[in-house]
């Protein structure tokens, strides 16, 4: 070996002990600084953000005290404390950060704070200064409120990441702050009152994502001047959408919007034109009244049915054209549009509903009435020129007795081809001749059309007449005859009739009408008919009207009931919460029991019902709660809504065959609740178990 081997080797060995000493005294310094100070913290980690929340948060660490945060950048450096393992970044100003975090001990002298972790990157995005919510599904944010924000705001098509996809309910409510909104593509729903009564806005956008608009969203948003074009998603317009939108100069609806609620756009004073589109079936009561520079108005063909109050006081409005689809015109739809002059009807419209034209003071013709109509509500055109400048006596118009003018029908008659005589049309009318004879034309007479006409005595009603309104005849007390159909001379009673319908309360208080003929053609006889008539106070128990029972007086204990053989029908509530009868027996002959006849009778446990019933109409049984049915007609093909509603049904015993309610083969209908409740708990023979018996449909 060299000499300069040598010292190489003797070098090398003195490096290795001068490592191991530096070693021992390194452990032994620690050894002693852990024995004299305590240890010192773990570093904090798995620190990270909540991209959604903007929280900052790391691991626990245990022994500490708290956190220190530090928070580098918009060129300055500041340290935060946190008492628990996180800390919110929310109050940031916009910018790029450096974080970093480290666990303090506090007054622990056992222990050292911990060093910093590794650093986090974070960049605090311009925000707008509104408030979000995440959905329930944790993919998209809704505005919930206006926070910070004021004057012009912009929704953004993302926040933190995921798309805002909604305005909350009432989430700019009231907020006079607001002057113009633009709102994201993003945006598929805007909330119930979500703008309501935004005094001051005046622009904002519908996306074209958008598909839902709530209750009142717009509502008083009184300055709101931005035309409103409906996307093609939306297809439903919620109440009151714009209500008081006095501003709004249009309205585009597109060609998706099916409905458009009530009051959509009730006062919105600048519209002054609507298309209502082919895609429209329902149009809400009052959507476009009082918007009084309305001038025209197209109805699509989609639309069945004008609402209440649907056009009411447009006053400038002009003329309208009702399609061939429209069945329906509402009570009060156009009342008080007093510049229309003009009405074209298709022969679609079956009902016009009272008040529907009234005060349309420049209303001087009808040119076409419908021809499909079978009712004209009360006062439809009053306060029309069509009752001024005539002279006293009935006032017409399509075929239709409307009303009259004066006080007296005394030497006048209803006109021949008289179609219909509209509700109340001769109400209080105060003297007529000693028979009224309506003309063969005459189909229908409306509810009220002759109610309280004292002084009327004597009534034929012709061969054409198919319904009588509800209190038709009310209050007649003098009337003491009437032939429901022509008269024949020859035979000196009831001739041909068409009658179908008695209304409800026909001839109720018909003080001096002690008998009537009921024509074969008659199906229906609405709910007391005949109630205070003198043929009603006239008798012991059950009141009848020719060959139908229409009521029964409870008088104490009833006990059973035998209807009449030969009757052929009964009327609606013909035996309404008769509380004390127990059973009732009906012929063969009655084909017809009408709706709610035997209605919460509690103590009615048995009924025989006729052989050839075709039909339990809706509530007939309903709640009488001891009624035990053995079975059911064979004939029947239809048991309504509510018909057998918590009756027993069958006895309580157990679920043999033979004690079961067997339902005909030829039921084709089944109404809602028809048998619900219909239920018993009975001991099981054989098993000696408490079962469940009966029906519950």
């Amino acid at each position: 070996m060299t000499e300069k081997e040598k010292t190489e080797m003797k070098e090398n060995g003195m490096k290795k002990r001068i490592r191991w000493v530096l070693l021992c005294l390194t452990i032994g310094l620690a050894f002693l600084l852990g024995g004299c100070g305590g240890n010192t913290l773990s570093t904090p980690s798995k620190v990270q953000i909540d991209p959604i929340t903007l929280t900052l948060s790391w691991k626990a660490v245990g022994g500490a005290a708290y956190y220190t945060v530090e928070i580098t950048g918009n060129g300055e450096t500041v340290e935060k404390d946190s008492g628990k393992n996180s800390y919110s970044l929310e109050r940031l100003e916009e910018g790029s950060y450096t974080l970093r975090v480290r666990a303090v001990a506090g007054s622990d002298g056992e222990k050292k704070d911990s060093g910093w972790s590794q650093s986090l990157s974070f960049v605090r995005e311009h925000e707008t200064g509104l408030t979000f919510a995440l959905n329930e599904r944790r993919d998209a944010f809704e505005v919930t409120g206006i926070g910070s924000a004021t004057g012009e705001i912009t929704v953004p098509d993302t926040y933190r990441g995921y798309p805002v996809t909604a305005i909350a309910d009432r989430a700019f409510y009231n907020k006079s702050a607001v002057t113009r909104v633009v709102l994201g593509e993003n945006i598929v729903s805007i909330g119930e009152q979500a703008f309501a009564n935004c005094s001051y806005l005046t622009d904002v956008n519908l996306p074209i994502n958008l598909k839902y608009i709530g209750k009142m969203a717009f509502q008083s948003c009184r300055v709101l001047a931005t035309p409103a074009v409906i996307p093609t998603g939306v297809t439903e317009l919620g109440e009151q959408a714009f209500q008081y939108c006095r501003k709004l100069p249009s309205v585009d609806l597109g060609n998706a919007v099916k409905k458009i609620g009530d009051n959509a756009f009730d006062g919105c004073e600048s519209l002054e034109t609507v298309v209502i589109p082919d895609s429209v079936t329902s149009l809400g009561n009052g959507a476009f009244a009082r918007c009084t520079a309305l001038k025209n108005v197209t109805l699509g063909n989609g639309i069945r049915a004008l609402g209440t109050d649907a056009f009411r006081q447009c006053t400038a409005l002009t003329a309208v054209s009702i399609g061939e689809s429209i069945q329906t015109i509402g009570d009060y739809a156009f009342a008080g549009c007093s510049a229309l002059t003009s009405v074209a009807m298709e022969n679609g419209v079956t009902e016009l509903g009272e008040f529907a034209f009234a005060d349309c003071t420049a209303l001087e013709q009808v040119p076409h009435l419908s021809t499909a109509l079978v009712r004209i509500g009360r006062s439809a055109f009053s306060g029309t020129p069509l009752f001024a400048g005539t002279e006293a006596g009935p006032v017409y118009i399509g075929g239709w007795l409307l009303g009259y003018t004066g006080n007296s029908m005394r030497g006048k008659t209803v006109a021949n081809g008289t179609v219909g005589i509209a509700d109340y049309a001769l109400a209080k009318c105060e003297e007529f001749d000693d028979v009224l004879t309506l003309p063969d034309s005459v189909r229908y007479i409306g509810e009220g059309a002759f109610s309280d006409c004292a002084k009327l005595t004597g009534v034929i009603l012709g061969s054409g007449v198919l319904r009588i309104g509800n209190e038709a005849f009310i209050r007649c007390v003098a009337l003491s005859g009437i032939y429901l159909g022509e008269y024949n001379s020859t035979a000196g009673g009831l001739g041909n009739s068409s009658l179908t319908d008695i209304g409800d309360y026909a001839f109720g208080n018909c003080t001096s009408l002690s008998e009537i003929e009921i024509p074969n053609s008659v199906t229906h006889i609405g709910m007391r008919a005949f109630r205070g008539s003198a043929l009603y106070n006239n008798a012991d128990r059950e009141a009848y009207a020719g060959r139908w029972l229409v009521d029964c007086k409870e008088n104490g204990s009833y006990g059973s009931v035998a209807v009449t053989d030969g009757t052929v029908g009964i009327a609606d509530y013909a035996f309404y919460e008769c509380k004390g009868i127990s059973a009732v027996t009906i012929p063969d002959s009655v084909r017809t029991i009408g709706r709610g006849a035997f209605y919460k009778c509690q103590a009615l446990a048995s009924v025989t019902l006729p052989t050839g019933l075709t039909e339990i109409r809706d509530y007939t049984f309903y709640r009488c709660t001891e009624l035990v049915l053995p079975e059911l007609p064979e004939t029947l093909t239809r048991i309504g809504r509510s018909a057998f509603y918590k009756c027993r049904l069958v006895a309580e015993k157990d679920e043999s065959e033979e004690n079961r309610l067997v339902i005909p083969a030829g039921v084709t209908e089944i109404g809602d609740f028809a048998f619900y409740a219909c239920t018993y708990t009975y001991t099981d023979s054989a098993t000696a178990e408490q079962k469940n018996g009966g029906i519950d449909i």
